[in-house]
């Protein structure tokens, strides 16, 4: 995508929605199904005959009495909420997504690195219709979340919402997890290639993430976004910054976590790539491969065109398959394995 026509498109988008009214905004909305997740609800519009992607966000009324701007813990929930494993994780403060892609849009527009959607606006909306989450869901997922009374607290918040965020945010048509296969399939003589630039892009935003003093926490391959030939990561909806406001233990997971999205791409590909040249049983055996490749670098069953690549990968990935198999296994306060982390990827030479 050229740049600056990517930007010229968001001023002819961002005029429009701005001139239209909260109704306008409603009946927009309305006219065009959408699809629920743990994060939001998302839909496509279209606007100066343009796709646009559209997020809408809870906003429990803790969030709505503290306002834009406001990125604060404000349940005070536990650092490890921002993992998003096992029953997923509704993050931490809405208003800190609506600041993530404020900046986020603010290092595309000046030239700082084009991997991340443009934000072209956002809105307050009330929502008509009572939202529905079912007593066993919330009672599941405190559960998972060692019955944590802040993270119960904050699901009953957002049950009891009437308002919303909606996010409009840039369109960008296909996801990386379902790209990814199809490449692996079809384009088999310059496959090497063709996921090499991908998988560089991925971790130019990635590590570009970690320059500003971020986190994305959520780096798996359905926020990734592409056009076919470039790269866009997505979805903030987990991501913490050392420019919000944060408490002491979300300040030091932040620290620690430095290399958590560069590892948990690695991972993320590794796995992707696995999953479509060879037949597993399960995750498990999957994770073994993983790590006797670290250990030794064979690559049985893997096409040559690939095997570079995922030699590259494996060391990094098999330690980060580690760890996220703790946290789906409830172990939610496994430390971060920082150290092993930042051995492995000084070697990948990605980013």
């Amino acid at each position: 995508m050229d740049l600056q026509q990517r930007i010229a498109n968001r001023g002819t988008v961002t005029a429009r929605l701005t001139s239209l009214t909260d109704r306008d905004i409603r009946a927009l909305l309305d006219g065009v199904p959408s699809r629920m997740g743990i994060g939001g609800a998302t839909q496509t519009v279209a606007i100066a005959g343009r796709p646009v992607f559209v997020k809408t966000i809870r906003l429990s009324d803790r969030e709505v009495d503290a306002g834009p701007g406001d990125t604060r813990n404000l349940f005070n929930l536990p650092h490890w909420y921002h993992y998003g494993v096992g029953e997923g994780s509704t993050g931490f403060n809405a208003w800190r997504e609506v600041a993530a892609h404020e900046m986020a849009d603010d290092w595309v527009t000046h030239g700082h690195n084009p991997g991340f959607p443009m934000l072209y606006h956002w809105r307050i909306v009330k929502d008509p219709a009572p939202y529905e989450i079912a007593e066993q869901d919330i009672t599941r997922a405190v559960t998972f979340w060692q019955d944590s009374p802040q993270i119960e607290h904050r699901l009953r918040a957002l049950a009891a919402s009437a308002t919303l965020i909606a996010l409009f945010i840039e369109h960008v048509p296909i996801t990386l997890s379902s790209w990814l296969p199809r490449q692996l399939t079809t384009n088999t003589q310059l496959i090497d290639a063709v996921v090499t630039k991908a998988a560089e892009q991925l971790f130019a935003a990635a590590t570009h993430l970690r320059s500003r003093g971020v986190v994305h926490f959520d780096t798996h391959l359905d926020n990734v976004m592409t056009t076919g030939e470039d790269v866009i990561l997505s979805d903030f909806g987990l991501l913490a910054a050392d420019v919000f406001q944060l408490d002491s233990d979300e300040r030091n997971m932040l620290t620690t976590n430095t290399d958590h999205d560069v590892a948990y791409c690695a991972a993320a590909l590794t796995n992707a790539i696995l999953g479509e040249v060879i037949e597993f049983t399960d995750a498990r055996a999957r994770n073994d491969w993983v790590r006797a490749c670290a250990r030794t670098g064979d690559t049985p069953g893997i096409p040559g065109s690939l095997v570079s690549m995922i030699r590259r990968l494996a060391p990094t990935a098999a330690v980060a398959n580690d760890f996220y198999w703790q946290l789906h296994e409830g172990n939610v306060g496994t430390p971060f394995p920082s150290e092993a982390l930042a051995a492995t990827i000084n070697d990948m030479q990605f980013g």
